[in-house]
């Protein structure tokens, strides 16, 4: 008898990425509504207790938008509640960087100097 080789499936195509935005310029009204969603869920997580969910939205609201400096200021806050003082410095400095005249100025240069002391 002759033997049948043997089956193959084919590989089950993956699900279409979620577009990232382009690197430089402006992000799309499509990806600021999406990073606004995001930053939302990411604040109801972070009251929540929720701190490592909270940085995944605010992550990703980042890279929706890295023009809006307040998600830099979300996600430094994040990380700080998670214990991460380096990535939570580098987050909030980014903020003060890219939001010079914010309300909150002093409250995160405030906030700062604490983590310089941990």
């Amino acid at each position: 008898p002759v033997e049948k080789p043997a089956r193959v499936d084919k590989p089950k195509p993956e699900p279409a990425p979620v577009p990232e935005p382009k690197p430089s310029g402006k992000p799309s009204d499509e990806d600021i509504r999406r990073a606004s969603d995001a930053y939302q869920r990411g604040n109801a997580k972070l009251l929540a207790g929720n701190t490592n969910e909270a940085i995944a939205e605010f992550s990703q609201a980042l890279r929706l938008n890295p023009k809006e400096p307040a998600n830099h200021r979300a996600l430094g806050l994040a990380y700080e509640k998670a214990g991460n003082v380096n990535e939570a410095t580098k987050q909030l400095k980014l903020y003060l960087r890219d939001a010079p005249k914010a309300a909150d100025r002093a409250m995160v240069e405030k906030k700062l100097e604490q983590l310089r002391g941990k």
